[in-house]
């Protein structure tokens, strides 16, 4: 973590972002007439990570064909400062230096590398970038603002550090689990000897299935959300209920298992899944008093598998050359730095909308005994 001042290269007065949540920023950058501007923004803190979800939309002429911006989302608390990974857009020109300078390792831009490049030109005019990235959770953010900041680079290579805004939006507390109830011990008086009766014939089932994601549409936060739809635990309930209630069910074991999408650094994406099956589990074990000894909760991480079947069974341009890249050798962060490049990042961002979605769940399998 660094804590540093940021200069700030002032020239003509050019709009340049708009949040909904506060008023236009006007920031001085010669020859940058273009405007960015951000939405849907969510920020969320788990207990090791913090997540910033939101939609970026790019102006046709947002960079000329030489100049490149870098969009740095950040925390800070007034002392401490902290950078999201950055967003580049690159005109033409512009952007095959940058392809270039990558080769070698040397952009100049921040230690965070870019989550995404878009490149703006004649042929390839501005979109919606959806923006996810997620940094280490330390002590000092629980209430840091979120704030966004610019480096412009010049015809030249030369990088102008701009004057960014808070967004006017804090971090909230950072969401844990419940702690478990202690066992209460109740004395019980000796009764007499009863003549036991006949064991009623008990035989197992079970109840499975998969939990998504609260996705609000047109919330650009949904995409990497993550908590549960809260639907999946009225109907959850609802089955599980009628099972004891018509049949004397007993639940015998729960086995919660987390899924995230190959989006991101695996690390923290394990993290990601690993607490959206604890909030399943802990929903159960608190509302049916489940064992910790019956209560298995696991995560795989980042579902490499789930995401080659569905574009096996996709109409994706490149498939093969898509499908290659997944089922090679490198690691995961390299494959999806080559899957972000195919077509421009075409292919990226329509699996990011149609495919990494659905790849974010939970599944869970309840056993239980009931009499026949």
């Amino acid at each position: 973590m660094k804590n540093f001042r940021v200069p700030v290269a002032l020239a003509a007065i050019v709009p340049l972002l708009c949040f909904a949540a506060f008023a236009p920023l006007a920031v001085r950058a010669q020859s940058f007439d273009g405007g960015i501007s951000a939405s849907g923004i969510a920020l969320t803190p788990l207990e090791r990570t913090v997540l910033l979800d939101m939609a970026l939309e790019v102006a046709d002429s947002a960079v000329t064909e030489r100049q490149g911006v870098a969009v740095v989302p950040y925390l800070s608390d007034g002392v401490s400062e902290a950078e999201f990974p950055s967003v580049l857009v690159n005109g033409k020109s512009r952007n095959r230096i940058y392809e270039r300078q990558t080769r070698f390792g040397n952009t100049g831009l921040s230690e965070n590398a870019p989550t995404e490049v878009m490149v703006v030109d004649r042929k390839h005019p501005g979109g919606t970038i959806d923006y996810s990235a997620s940094i280490a959770r330390e002590e000092w953010m629980d209430g840091a603002s979120l704030g966004i900041r610019f480096v412009l680079v010049s015809p030249a290579g030369e990088m102008q550090y701009l004057d960014g805004a808070t967004t006017g939006i804090r971090m909230p507390p950072a969401l844990r689990a419940a702690e478990v109830p202690a066992e209460e011990v109740v004395a019980v008086e000796p009764q007499p000897e009863a003549k036991p009766e006949p064991a009623p014939v008990k035989s197992r089932h079970s109840i499975s299935g998969v939990a998504g994601l609260d996705l609000v549409t047109g919330d650009a936060r949904s995409m990497r959300n993550f908590r549960l739809d809260p639907q999946v635990f009225s109907t959850l309930s609802e089955e599980v209920d009628g099972a004891i209630r018509e049949r004397g069910a007993r639940i015998v074991s729960v086995e919660v298992t987390g899924y995230a999408s190959p989006d991101g650094p695996a690390l923290v994406n394990e993290g990601i899944a690993l607490e959206r099956a604890k909030e399943l589990a802990y929903f159960l074990r608190d509302r049916y008093g489940i064992a910790p000894t019956a209560l298995t909760v696991g995560a795989v991480g980042e579902d490499w598998k789930g995401l080659r079947e569905m574009v096996a069974g996709s109409d994706l341009p490149y498939v093969s050359a898509v499908l290659e890249i997944i089922d090679g050798t490198e690691s995961v962060e390299q494959k999806e730095v080559k899957l972000r490049k195919i077509m421009g990042g075409g292919i990226w961002r329509r699996m990011s909308q149609t495919m990494l979605p659905e790849l974010r769940r939970v599944e869970y399998l309840i056993n239980y005994e009931a009499a026949e």
